[in-house]
């Protein structure tokens, strides 16, 4: 066996006096002083990875440089949700964030009080979050505008978390009609019925509603095709890969991943029956449709 090298032995010892020093300022109450430390991101990496149950959140406050891009956090650190907005009050810069099965967290909660901070977030996973809800889905979607990559498997979200514009998008979704006007991004008007609305983007580079381009829905019992249909409506064609096993998604699903509307969807089995091919397709139809649906697949494209 090889001895360990020098940097080894040395962090080795800096990271059992940083936990002693800590738990000894824990139980005095003295005050300590933090500029004393080095912020070292390597340093906390390796403490979150080998002493996680040890790591007090004090500590994790004075090792996080402000540069920061990317923070694991895990049950085990033992983190209270006030914790978490510290922690990101200090990173005002990360591109991910990973609350992954930290279930007495509140999401929505650490969304409103870190708003203007998670503008850069590029991606997010809060798989394994029970507490999750809809409405803290949609805080999200609606803060972090450069959003490419969300992982909710295994949360209780329901249809109603990708519906951000309600009338918008189930108007988009019942016609298939897109955007009028590249400027302005989304804009449907509908004068029969007496509405009209239009949603703009600050940066005007697209009329989809958000950007992005992995989504994970697996184990989602709640989410279903119209669920899926909502996603489709708010990402437009940046939605690049889904992974959605263990859903209530079946072949509609399909339909409207590759772009058919409501109407045009029903319009095309129809055809499809009455062609009356017995094809892969239609076959994969008629089970879908008669077994009531819950599939088990990823889409890439």
């Amino acid at each position: 066996m090889e001895p360990r090298s020098l940097k080894h032995s040395a962090r080795v010892m800096y990271t059992h006096c940083l936990l002693d020093m800590f738990a000894a300022h824990k139980q005095s109450k003295r005050p300590l002083d933090s500029n004393a430390l080095l912020e070292s991101e390597e340093m906390l990496t390796y403490l979150l990875d080998r002493h996680a149950e040890r790591v007090c959140v004090e500590l994790m406050v004075c090792l996080a440089p402000p540069y920061l891009r990317q923070l694991v956090l895990k049950p085990t650190h033992s983190l209270s949700t006030q914790d978490v907005v510290l922690i990101l009050h200090k990173c005002r810069h990360l591109s991910a964030l990973s609350l992954e099965e930290c279930e007495d967290l509140d999401v929505g909660q650490v969304v409103t009080l870190t708003r203007p901070l998670l503008t850069s977030l590029v991606t997010v996973n809060v798989s394994g979050c029970l507490a999750v809800t809809d409405k803290q889905v949609q805080d999200l979607l609606r803060t972090c505008g450069s959003l490419r990559h969300l992982i909710l498997n295994n949360t209780s979200i329901t249809d109603s978390a990708f519906l951000l514009h309600p009338a918008l998008q189930n108007y988009l979704e019942l016609t298939g009609q897109k955007r009028k006007d590249e400027q302005s991004g989304w804009q449907c008007q509908l004068s029969t019925a007496n509405l009209s609305w239009m949603c703009k983007r600050k940066d005007g580079q697209s009329g989809w509603q958000c950007q992005l381009s992995t989504v994970d829905v697996s184990g989602c019992d709640n989410f279903t095709n119209t669920g899926l249909l909502h996603l489709a409506s708010l990402t437009g064609p940046s939605l690049r890969s889904l992974l959605a096993q263990e859903t209530k998604v079946d072949f509609y699903g399909l339909l409207y991943l590759s772009g058919h509307s409501k109407l045009s969807a029903k319009h095309f089995l129809r055809n499809l029956r009455h062609a009356a091919c017995p094809t892969p397709v239609s076959t994969a139809a008629n089970a879908a449709a008669e077994k009531g649906g819950r599939g088990g697949w990823g889409v890439e494209s």
